[in-house]
């Protein structure tokens, strides 16, 4: 039986091993920690509003900064659904109101 694989709502990657945020990251915020194999984000800490970088990017312009070649740029079409709209959309938000 093969294990649920998630995908990164930065660059799209279709192979992590845990969700990146937890299963319903809406009530329960649970970073996982693991670092995206393509865009080397760390859930919970790049994106993590107040982390260590003390500067939180949006998802654009995380993505803007670390996929800059075409080979890393391959897997931005798993972002197109629905699900994935609304991950990204609620990350935006949270990190955008924590840097003001």
């Amino acid at each position: 039986m093969e294990n649920k694989k998630y995908i990164c709502p930065v660059c799209g990657y279709d192979r992590l091993n845990e969700a990146p945020y937890g299963e319903d990251y809406k009530k329960n915020f649970n970073p996982s920690g693991e670092i995206c194999s393509n865009c080397n984000c760390e859930f919970g800490f790049d994106l993590e509003p107040g982390g260590a970088t003390k500067d939180g990017f949006t998802i654009e312009e995380y993505r803007n900064k670390h996929l800059c070649s075409p080979r890393r740029k391959k897997y931005l079409k798993n972002l197109e659904n629905e699900e994935m709209q609304n991950l990204i959309e609620w990350l935006d938000d949270k990190v955008i109101r924590h840097k003001s």
